[in-house]
């Protein structure tokens, strides 16, 4: 068919709801890329809030756990100088009585 025959072409018949099937497609297709476009705004949008709350948070919830071995670390601290100071007081004691 390296000819068109335009003659030929105007010979196959067409169905009546022909125009109607492809307004309806088309119509179709521009609410679907709507649709798309709609969606791809949102995520441009929401994605790079969503990744900076997401490192807040891991930032805040790091900082909250840090704090809290640094207060479990001072509880130790503070435990193992008081049964040294117990354990110093008991062989003060000691001393003093065996002096005496």
């Amino acid at each position: 068919m390296d000819k068109i025959d335009y003659k030929e072409l105007e010979k196959i018949p067409v169905p009546k709801d022909l125009e109607k099937r492809l307004s309806m497609q088309i119509d179709m297709w521009e609410q679907q890329e709507k649709a798309a476009r709609r969606h791809n705004i949102v995520l441009r949008r929401i994605l790079p809030a969503a990744g900076i709350a997401a490192c807040l948070a891991a930032v805040v919830l790091l900082g909250i756990r840090e704090h809290n071995n640094d207060i479990r670390k001072t509880d130790e601290a503070m435990d193992l100088l008081f049964y040294a100071f117990e354990l110093g007081s008991q062989n003060t004691d000691d001393a003093i009585d065996f002096l005496f």
